[in-house]
Parts: structure tokens; sequence; C-alpha cells
């Protein structure tokens, strides 16, 4: 069972929003408060009291929210949905749940619209299991205590928090069929075992040091991840068909725990289980943003409007798409494989023609050992090369990558300026390795048979146009090496002969580094 189509109308920051929802993984991705709180919350009306009338957007009605679950009838399905989805004898692929809100509180109400058009009343699913349908994990999932009193009941439940989560690890310790692979994951991800013990109360969990002389290490003492994990793990170990609906799973987890826990969130997904995580982590989008079935989507707000306006777009899944993703979190240099040196160029255009034919043709040593970055224009480059300079003095590398890194800026005026900034900025890196090209615009490289057009895309005034003139002309050129690479290797031979030169010792310098 899982949620295939999700629209919100005039609830918070959303005027409409139409989502189609992968069965697998869905990542939302956002500034802080663009509207991956309200998404989530949206599909959790389903099994919670969520949005109050006063959840509506000012000067509006009413609001809507249609879930359409993918599902054949289940014993989970709320009542009295279930008995008349029973009652009919053809099969039933989808069921579609409609919440509508009004201002007024007298007046709020919920209903279920099934296929066959029947309008019924609306029970949550259950919050326990094994009837539940989502496991939440909110960014307030925190429990103000943990709760050492066992019972089936918080054993089972499915709330949101960490309350019961001790009487949770317990039962799955408990089970013989559960217990080697709760093992296996707390290995992965925590490094040590959490297992469960009696006290005076009940039951805690945590690291026994020594049971015979009752010596532990509480898992109330321990970090607010090592709960957060934990509470993951014991759901993903017993949930069939549910959908997991995760705020920030980054918060509180180191790295290399986060990258242990997604490949748990994989191989649930990929059992049957749905989830919707929101994130700021480029760990995250990545490592999840990369499986075929998953789905990114990026969201956020619309201008300054009061009261604020967002929307919702799927990310495509292609580099460029995916890298200005990341750009726009600010991760785009941080979590990169780490290269032999790094090439930043002032814009994409020449970034792509450098990577895809100038380096293969005329410097193919340094394939797999130079990482070229494209800024968004000369005002950025700073930005990014600050960005690896930050980096590579997190990880203590900053002196072996002074020799190894080169900004590239066309040669107005406005890449004069950037390059002189980083000289003064960088003053203890080599001030030769800031480079300002001779050609104005790096269209003026292109092959002689694109001279024409490029110097009437480079005098168009408007700078928008002007940029979208640009990427087609790119474009353009590309298709024509590709079709004759010996016509453009010859070509690009005369008209990129300086950038050339710079390339080949770039390739020098990398392989006299590797020696």
């Amino acid at each position: 069972m899982h949620i295939s189509r999700l629209v919100i109308s005039n609830i918070r920051c959303f005027a409409n929003v139409d989502l189609s929802l992968s069965p697998n993984i869905n990542v939302l991705v956002g500034e802080n408060n663009a509207g991956k709180s309200t998404i989530i919350n949206a599909a959790l009306t389903l099994q919670a009291s969520v949005y109050s009338p006063e959840a509506l957007r000012f000067g509006t009605n009413d609001g809507l929210i249609q879930i359409t679950l993918a599902a054949p009838v289940s014993t989970s399905f709320p009542e009295p949905v279930r008995q008349h989805l029973l009652s009919r004898n053809d099969a039933i692929p989808s069921v579609m749940t409609t919440f509508t809100f009004h201002r007024s509180p007298t007046s709020s109400g919920v209903g279920t619209t099934t296929p066959d058009g029947t309008n019924l009343g609306f029970a949550h699913f259950p919050q326990a299991q094994p009837n539940n349908f989502i496991f939440p994990y909110l960014s307030l999932r925190r429990a103000g205590g943990l709760q050492e009193v066992v019972s089936a009941q918080g054993a089972f439940e499915a709330g949101g928090t960490h309350t019961f989560l001790q009487a949770k690890i317990g039962r799955v310790y408990a089970d013989p069929t559960l217990r080697p692979t709760y093992e296996e994951s707390c290995l992965a991800v925590l490094g040590f075992l959490v297992s469960t013990f009696p006290v005076p109360n009940g039951m805690a969990a945590g690291l026994v040091i020594n049971a015979r002389t009752q010596q532990y290490i509480f898992l109330r003492d321990m970090g607010a991840g090592v709960a957060n994990a934990l509470g993951l793990i014991v759901d993903l170990l017993v949930a069939e068909n549910k959908l997991f609906l995760i705020e920030e799973l980054e918060n509180d987890m180191h790295p290399g725990a986060l990258k242990s826990l997604l490949e748990l969130v994989q191989r649930s997904a990929q059992q049957g289980n749905q989830f919707i995580i929101s994130t700021h982590s480029n760990v995250v989008v990545r490592y999840l943003g990369s499986i075929p079935t998953s789905r990114v989507f990026q969201v956020e707000r619309i201008g300054n409007t009061i009261p604020p306006e967002s929307r919702v777009a799927e990310v495509p899944n292609n580099p460029t798409a995916r890298r200005a993703l990341l750009n726009s979190l600010g991760y785009d240099l941080m979590d990169y494989d780490l290269y032999t040196a790094w090439l930043i160029l002032e814009e994409s255009s020449a970034e792509a023609i450098i990577r895809e034919f100038l380096i293969p043709w005329f410097a193919p040593k340094v394939i797999g050992r130079l990482r070229t970055i494209a800024a968004s224009g000369a005002n950025d480059v700073e930005a990014r090369f600050t960005d690896l300079q930050r980096l590579m003095t997190f990880i203590h590398l900053e002196p072996m990558y002074r020799n190894r890194a080169w900004v590239w800026c066309d040669g107005d005026q406005a890449g004069k300026d950037a390059i002189a900034k980083l000289k003064v900025s960088f003053k203890d890196w080599p001030q030769e390795h800031f480079v300002t090209l001779e050609t104005n615009s790096f269209e003026s490289c292109y092959p002689e048979e694109f001279s024409s057009e490029a110097s009437r895309v480079l005098a168009i005034a408007d700078r928008e146009n002007k940029r979208l003139k640009k990427a087609v002309l790119c474009e353009q050129v590309k298709a024509w090496l590709r079709e004759d690479p010996e016509r453009g290797k010859n070509a690009l031979q005369l008209s990129c002969a300086t950038v050339i030169a710079k390339l080949s010792h770039i390739e020098k310098t990398v392989l006299a580094t590797n020696e």
C-alpha cells in the first residue's frame, strides 16, 4: 500500500500542489519554512488529526487535501471504508481519501470518496502496529523521557515519538527472526550493540558493560542521534507495505552513521515500504536521489508574497539539474570525491567544452584527475573557490592543493576584477593559477564556423536572453564537434590554441605532483 498522488490546495503556503509520488523513495529538498513539513503533515492526516481550520491560506474559504492510495483492501483500512470496499465484488485498485477544511471549526470535516463515487465518513488509520499505515518521524520526535514500563501497547506504538523506544527494542531483540538483523544494523549504524536489561520499573535499553555486576550505559544518557537511529531501525525491521514520513533524518547523525542508515532505508524501500523524506543534507540527496526509482522534489518559495506561497517541482534526473539542486543548498563542492586537481571556470559553456573535448583531445592524461567546476558568472567564482579552500582546510589538505587548483575567467572587466580579488584574498596560493583568458568571452574561442553566430549572441543586451542563446549555441557547437571528431579537433586546435596551452601546463603540473 502506498500513496500514489497527493494534492494540496489552499493549505498554509500552498495554493495548489499536485504530486505523483514514487512507491519507494521521495525526497523533499528546500529552504526552511518553504513547505516541506506541510507536505509531510498532509500525508500524515491519514493517521492523525494534524490540520485545524487555521491551516487555511489567508483569504480562502476552504482548503483541500486529496490522497490517493494505491492498495488492495486491507484490514488496516479505516471503518467504514473497509466495509464498503469489501461489499463490492470488483477489485479495488485504489481508494481516494479527501479531506476538506473550512475556516469555521464548526463546519470543518473529513470524508472519503471511493472509486465508485460513494462518499463515506472517515476514521483515521490506527496508530498501533500492525494495522497502522504510517510511521512518522517528525522534527519534534524527541520524547521528554523514555518509558520503562513494559507493555504491548508501548512495543507496538506508532505515534512518532521515542517514548516507548525501549519497549520496541525489547520486542525486536526478543524475536529470533529479527534479532540478527537488528544486531547487524546496530553495529553498522552505531558501531555498538544496544540491548535491553531489567530495571526496577521494567526494562531499559543501552550498552551492557557487565550484566553480572549490572554495569550499563543507559540509552537515556546517550546522544539524541542514537535514539533517532534506533527508533528508525526497529520500525524498519517490522514494517511491511508501510509509509515512513521522515523530517531531516540527518539531524544529530554522524555522516558515517547516516550513510549506513540510508542503506537500511534503501533496503526497506526495495521490500515494499514507501518513504517521504525532507532534508537539507547533500548526503541524503545524493544517496537516495541516485536510486533509479526515487523521486526528488524541490520545494521553494515564490517571491516575497504575503501570505507566503510555495511551489513544488520534481528535479529531473540529469547531471545539470541535480548539480543545480546541490548548488541551491550550497553543497556543490562539499561532498564530491577528491580529485588530484581542480579547475574552476567562470561559466558552464567553457566548462562543458573543456571537459568534453579539450581535455580528452589535448590533455588526456588528466582525465579522472582534474575536476572541472562551472561557476554561474564572474561574481560567483570567488564563492566557488572559497568552498574548495574551506574543504581542503577542513581535511588538512590545503598545502597539497595550493598547487593543484586553478581558476579561469573571461578577459572582460568582470573577469579581471574577479581574478584580482582572488589574488588579494588568497595571497598564499600560486598567483599564476588565477588566470584571465585572452578573449572577453569563451564563445570567441569557438570554431571559425560559429564566429558570426557567437558575435551576434554576445551582442545581445538582455542578460537573460543572452544566457539562453549562449546555452543554445553551446549545444550546437558540441553537436558539431561530435559529428566529426577529427574535423572538430583540427578546428579547436586553431580557435582554442591559448586555452590548449594552458591545459597542457596544468597536465604537466598534475603529472609532476603525482610522481
